[in-house]
Formats: C-alpha cells, structure tokens, sequence
C-alpha cells in the first residue's frame, strides 16, 4: 500500500482500505518508478531521514483510514520534505464541519525530545489560530472532493475555529513500552490543548531500531515497485 501512495494511487488504496471494488489503478512511466526507487534507496543520513519520515507519513495516513475509512482526508505527501502540514483529517456532520484533526507524524530515536521541542511549538502555533489561514486552504480542496454531498461555502462560513481543532500524533518508539511510560511522552498535551479528551489522539508505533526497520520496509517498497 505504501508503494500505491507513492504512486500517487491514493484512491485506489482508500477503495481497498474501505472493501470496495479498487479497480484498475492509473499508473505512472518507468522514469517515475526509477525516481521513487532511487528515493527509496537513500544512502545519506540526511536522506534517510527525510525518506523515512515521508513513509511513516504514509503507514499513519494509512491507520487512519483502517480505523475510520470514511474520515475525508487530505492525500499523502507527494514528496519528502515537504512544507506544511503531515496529516490532515476532516469530520463533517451533515452541512457542518465537526472536527479538523491535525497530524503530527514523527520517525525519531528521540521520541520525547522530539515531542517537547517540535510537535508542542506546532500546536502553540495552531492553538493561537496563527495558521488558521493554512488550515482553510487545506480544508478547501479536502471538502470540494466530497462529491457534491456538502455545500462547501457554507460548510466554510459557519467555521468556528476553536471548537473543531483536534490533534492525532504519531511516533515512533523503539520498544514496547508499558502504558505509563507511553503516556509520560505525551505529558503536557492537555495544557497544549486543553478541553475534552477528543481533541488529544497520542499513538506510538513500535520500530526497535528506526534506521535498521525503515532501511527493511523501503526494500521491499522498492521490490513491489519494480514489479510495476
């Protein structure tokens, strides 16, 4: 599945994902197949760390959409160190918007640093409504792909920002660890975002050693991606 997100085949895995009938996929040239191998294949520290952030990017889009197949979504990053946001969910209730979940996926070895020096100062940021503009121009899109089933000017207008920010973060850990300790990563949440516990979603993926796991998945990506 991480290798049809790459493809940009992000429909036909959402189809899969929610057991309906996936068709056909479009499909993209070998020129474009070689270039996401060769991305696969990183050699540097530097690339690795963006390539394996952009696929845990992907395995988290992923779970969502195994828990929640009809949550409506943003598509997964076409390329590695992008800007903006990981992960963007919308829940919708007939005309209004609910719940704008917010993702945060990170592949570190550093994971509660990572959480209190990165992922916090992103939510502050949120929080305070400063990039509220870059929400709106993620919603947009994400709500006119609804099929028509939602009149998306008024789904807009009647925005009341403070009510539906949620947020969803996602890291990597390196063992499995006991309930008490997974929570310690995440102690601070309630004071980021404060209110009703739906608005705080922490989930840990178990990796053992980060470099070693994504180096073994990303070759066998690349193996599927050969056999297209």
């Amino acid at each position: 599945m991480v290798a049809k997100l790459l493809l940009g085949q992000y429909r036909h895995v959402q189809k899969i994902l929610a057991n309906d009938d996936p068709q056909d996929a479009a499909l993209i040239g070998a020129a474009g197949i070689d270039d996401l191998i060769q991305k696969m294949t990183a050699s540097t520290e530097y690339d690795k760390y963006h390539r394996d952030g952009w696929v845990f990017q992907m395995i988290t889009w992923i779970a969502a959409k195994l828990i929640e197949p009809g949550l409506m979504s943003a598509p997964p990053q076409s390329q590695s160190a992008m800007p903006g946001l990981d992960n963007l969910f919308v829940r919708t209730e007939g005309n209004k918007i609910t719940q704008v979940v917010i993702g945060e996926d990170k592949a570190t070895e550093n994971e509660r640093s990572t959480i209190r020096d990165k992922v916090w100062p992103e939510l502050e940021e949120f929080e305070t409504g400063k990039r509220d503009h870059e929400l709106l121009n993620e919603i947009t899109p994400i709500l006119e792909r609804s099929n028509g089933e939602l009149n998306v000017d008024e789904c807009l207008i009647n925005l009341f920002w403070n009510q539906i920010r949620a947020y969803r973060i996602c890291i990597t850990v390196e063992h499995s660890k006991d309930e008490k300790t997974r929570k310690s990563l995440f102690k601070g949440f309630n004071k980021i975002a404060s209110g009703p516990i739906e608005r705080r979603c922490a989930e840990t993926f178990v990796v053992g050693n980060l470099r070693q796991w994504m180096d073994s998945l990303c070759s066998k990506i690349v193996h599927k991606l050969r056999e297209m």
